[in-house]
């Protein structure tokens, strides 16, 4: 019953704030996402499922969560993720607005998450196609299972980015 009073404190405190209480370099934060999101889900046809970063004093990273309906290969997962990390740091690293308040400037990999789940109907997508495709940290994971996640490869952000430009220059 102790937990009543506060969530109940929380919720009145989250309700009573409102946009314009928010510190400057979250709502600088929140444009480029905001910005961002509805550019990938247009172009990639994804669904966003979730907003977020590290940003208490300033801007350390910015992450984006969608789930898309495509049933991808570890090689089109790849292309989708990078695509999209593209589009992300350029939208951070070309707004005058956000710069003053970025941990580091120009924006890098390390800077940005972006979690993309393959599912059909609300159902997994099944191996040999990858259920999750994930950017965090300069790493990019491919799983292969979506309720207890199994990793089948990890390469670096720098890695894989060359993997498509390669794939590329044979098209």
């Amino acid at each position: 019953m102790k937990i009543i009073p506060v969530l109940f404190f929380v919720l009145i405190s989250c309700l009573s704030c409102s946009k314009n209480d928010k510190p400057e370099h979250v709502k600088q934060a929140d444009k480029i996402l905001e910005v961002t999101s509805k550019e990938l889900e247009k172009k990639y046809n994804l669904s966003l499922s979730v907003v977020g970063g590290s940003m208490m004093k300033e801007i350390k990273i910015l992450s984006l969560g969608f789930s898309s309906q495509e049933t991808l290969d570890m090689n089109q997962a790849r292309e989708l993720i990078m695509s999209c990390a593209k589009i992300f740091l350029n939208n951070i690293n070309t707004s005058t607005e956000i710069r003053p308040y970025l941990y580091n400037f120009p924006a890098t990999e390390k800077n940005i998450e972006i979690e993309i789940y393959f599912q059909i109907h609300g159902v997994a997508v099944k191996a040999p196609k990858i259920a999750v495709v994930d950017l965090s940290h300069g790493k990019v994971v491919y799983n292969n299972k979506y309720e207890r996640l199994e990793e089948i490869h990890r390469e670096s952000y720098e890695e894989a980015m060359k993997i498509v430009q390669e794939e590329k220059k044979e098209d």
